[in-house]
């Protein structure tokens, strides 16, 4: 693929790249799967929260089950376009380069030590990061709700050592 890519084309993938990092990542990622889908027919990979049966309230199919009825949100988008799959959600809410930075200025603002468990940090910086990418900064007592393709998507990505999310 990349010896047919002419200079012009190139330097229109290498902008883009530079606005947007995480696209480096998923060409690469692409790139690999369709290399190992070629060799490995058998090989159906069904991405994030699909092995797991959705729930009957969600409409984008990456939601599970929430233990409770304000919690059962969903993105309502189409499946191929849920909010859990944007490549926006790795590179702003995932990346743990992010979550660090993220953390230590909060950390350093309510004069807090560190958690030891690191990815209950990530996993909680995680939330902070998709709220306000997707709602900027809510203030006191205003708060949202979290889609539960987004909530077990960060869950799946920085778990609980126990296998338990309370927050």
């Amino acid at each position: 693929m990349i010896s047919n890519i002419t200079g012009d084309k190139a330097k229109e993938l290498l902008l883009a790249a530079e606005k947007m990092p995480g696209l480096v990542f998923d060409i690469a990622e692409s790139a690999t799967k369709s290399t190992t889908q070629a060799t490995d027919p058998d090989n159906t990979d069904p991405g994030p929260s699909t092995c797991i049966e959705s729930a009957d309230w969600c409409t984008c199919s990456h939601c599970r089950e929430m233990p409770t009825d304000e919690e059962k949100l969903c993105c309502n988008m189409a499946p191929e376009f849920c909010i859990s799959l944007r490549p926006e959600l790795e590179q702003f809410c995932l990346e743990p380069g992010v979550l660090v930075i993220a953390n230590n200025i909060r950390n350093d603002i309510f004069v807090r030590d560190a958690d030891d468990n690191l990815n209950k940090q990530y996993r909680h910086a995680a939330y902070r990061q998709f709220i306000y990418w997707r709602f900027g900064r809510l203030g006191e007592g205003n708060r949202r709700v979290i889609p539960g393709c987004v909530v077990w998507r960060i869950r799946e990505h920085y778990p609980s050592p126990f296998g338990q999310c309370w927050f």
